[in-house]
């Protein structure tokens, strides 16, 4: 199992910062963005969280989950637009989960998928 940490105080700085941002419309726009059905996996609770905090936001309908296999599951029952995907969760990781998403023959076999994930890599090197 890995354990990953989010950092809590960037986190909640993002939380804040998103709560504020508002996208404004033209005076002439259409009654409102289309609101997509957005499948999000990952297996850090505060990621799900932050990640579903901004989807509501925004006025999407999120669903989150936090296994590969739960994902597939979700896909399997529910009709979703997007999905975002952490990519090192442990158990059936992102990219495998995307692989059997894609093997498969329903109509969520060709959902776009984003990956996410909360790994920072630095350069040792300078």
């Amino acid at each position: 199992m890995t354990d990953k940490l989010a950092p809590v105080v960037e986190l909640n700085r993002l939380r804040i910062a998103m709560a504020g941002m508002r996208e404004p419309r033209p005076a002439n726009a259409a009654a409102g963005p289309e609101r997509l059905r957005v499948l999000h996996a990952d297996d850090h609770p505060a990621n799900r969280q932050l990640v579903q905090e901004i989807l509501h936001a925004a006025g999407h309908h999120p669903r989150a989950c936090c296994s590969g296999a739960e994902a597939l599951e979700q896909l399997g029952h529910h009709a979703f637009d997007l999905v975002l995907m952490d990519v090192n969760m442990p158990g059936l990781s992102g990219i495998e989960t995307v692989r059997r998403l894609r093997a498969g023959r329903g109509p969520a076999s060709n959902i776009p998928v984003i990956a996410l994930t909360s790994e920072i890599r630095r350069n040792l090197d300078g």
